[in-house]
């Protein structure tokens, strides 16, 4: 059987990870995290309950700060999160208890009842907290999209996806020539395209972007090699249609605000 200073080894990676996240760089976070451990060796009658010493270490942790009236402002971007520094700056620009709330649900994977006990607040002002920080990183990840689809009809279902996801449509292109003067002209953040009936390729699309490319399908004649080997004689075959859903998913891949906007509430 392990003794309570081996359970509480165990979870302290996990502990130092979410402070360094908390504060905003790795040096904050162990400054934080020095701190929090000297007054748990002074103290271990701190830790309430060991039936769940995961969770008794992150409430204590939190009790610690707060009552020595610890600032967690950040003048930076947050760490250990996402590898996307827009993602990170979106959460760094949250108030210090949405960002607990954030950080406890999407990073350490606590529930709400658990975020509540943990930062001594009702479960109700969890739950109203995560739906503000998401929010208002929805609001700050919103991306300025350029489309390139050939035919009206998929065009405008596509904008419409983008527009209900909240993101910017800057333009819609019709060929690569267009995308291309569109591109130099709106600067776009992001590029989808829907290369039906295109005799382009994506290597060269992708070079004539400054911003990232997604595509929805692959090109007329990637596609064409594709449906090669189907049986002799079979009639022209109709192109499968992109729906909203597969427009989200793209776009979510190529962004990373949808791991932590459209989280479940535990792991």
């Amino acid at each position: 059987m392990q003794t309570l200073s081996q359970k509480i080894a165990h979870w302290l990676p996990d502990l130092r990870r979410y402070a360094h996240a908390l504060s905003g760089t790795q040096e904050r976070g162990d400054l934080r995290m020095r701190l929090f451990l000297e007054v748990l060796l002074e103290n271990k009658d701190g830790l309430v309950s060991t039936n769940d010493i995961r969770r008794e270490l992150y409430r204590y942790f939190h009790t610690v700060l707060h009552r020595v009236d610890l600032e967690l402002d950040l003048d930076g971007a947050v760490d250990g999160l996402a590898p996307d520094r827009r993602l990170r700056d979106a959460v760094a620009a949250l108030p210090a208890r949405g960002r607990e709330v954030l950080l406890l649900t999407s990073m350490c994977g606590f529930d709400t009842a658990e975020v509540a006990e943990i930062l001594g607040i009702k479960e109700r002002g969890v739950a109203h907290q995560l739906d503000e920080a998401r929010a208002q990183i929805k609001r700050r990840m919103s991306a300025r999209i350029l489309i390139i689809e050939d035919e009206s009809r998929a065009a405008e279902k596509i904008e419409h996806a983008l527009e209900e996801m909240g993101h910017t449509v800057v333009g819609v292109a019709h060929s690569e020539r267009e995308a291309t003067r569109l591109a130099h002209e709106k600067h776009p953040e992001l590029v989808v395209a829907d290369m039906h009936g295109q005799n382009g390729n994506e290597a060269t699309l992708s070079s004539a972007m400054d911003a990232p490319v997604v595509f929805l399908r692959a090109p007329h004649g990637r596609r064409a090699q594709q449906h090669a080997s189907r049986r002799a004689g079979s009639r022209r075959q109709t192109p499968q249609r992109v729906s909203a859903q597969d427009v989200r998913s793209a776009v979510n891949q190529a962004l990373p605000v949808a791991s932590v906007i459209a989280l479940n509430t535990r792991r």
